[in-house]
């Protein structure tokens, strides 16, 4: 008799554990999916540069890749940001 107590048991415990990890799961998830997503690579007409933050421009000339020397036109005087052909992108 002890035994069938025992089985029993084990497999409430099972059950309610298996639920309370279910429904945690559940509103994680509920949480995730409330956010908005606003923006991303995916919503720019080239998509983004390789760093996956900067929207890419048409040929990718304002792709910042290591240093100044690896863009196609260089930097802006921020020594930050990639230069496009005619610095009109450059903040001054």
């Amino acid at each position: 008799m002890n035994l069938i107590y025992f089985i029993l048991g084990t497999i409430i415990f099972s059950l309610f554990v298996g639920s309370i990890t279910y429904f945690i799961i559940e509103a994680s998830n509920i949480k995730k999916k409330d956010k908005p997503v606003i923006g991303g690579c995916s919503t720019t007409k080239y998509g983004c540069c390789p760093d996956g933050k900067t929207s890419r421009n048409k040929d990718g000339s304002n792709c910042f890749i290591g240093s100044c020397s690896t863009t196609r036109y260089g930097c802006c005087p921020d020594g930050k940001t990639a230069r496009n052909k005619h610095g009109t992108n450059c903040q001054y």
